[in-house]
């Protein structure tokens, strides 16, 4: 998962911010921040790069703006079903991988709703392959949900 033997200073820099970014997510027990392998999350990263570029792929909801924080939770809780433990990445500038670690996805979800200016959220997990993107625009915020 680790690459070895790359070491820019454009790679150090993505790390740490990585790094600033996920020491401020509340809800996560544990996390490690990694530079990723090709190999690594690719299925995952295909899928949330096809999300965000406004593509209708996994799309499963569109909430018209201004959208409540409690909204938009109750629709993720909804689509996912995750409300207990969960382990899921964040994958930062597209080389960098998030892993987190929480005993609540339902309450890291509220803080993360309630504490960032911007609603937009992407998520990929391995057990089961499926990748959740909330993509938060001028108009609405959709949401993706996808399966492998």
């Amino acid at each position: 998962m680790l690459i070895v033997g790359r070491d820019s200073l454009s790679e150090r820099l993505l790390i740490s911010k990585a790094r600033r970014y996920a020491s401020t997510l509340e809800g996560v027990d544990v996390y490690q921040v990694v530079l990723l392998d090709d190999e690594t999350l690719a299925w995952q990263r295909l899928a949330l790069t096809r999300m965000r570029s406004f593509e209708d792929v996994g799309l499963q909801a569109r909430l018209a703006h201004p959208v409540a924080p409690a909204a938009l939770h109750r629709a993720i809780i909804a689509l996912t079903g995750l409300t207990g433990a969960f382990s899921g990445w964040v994958v930062y500038e597209g080389v960098v991988g998030v892993a987190l670690q929480g005993r609540d996805f339902d309450w890291f979800l509220q803080r993360y709703l309630t504490s960032h200016l911007s609603c937009d959220l992407s998520l990929a997990f391995e057990s089961p392959d499926t990748v959740l993107c909330v993509n938060d625009n001028e108009y609405d915020v959709t949401l993706h949900y996808l399966w492998r």
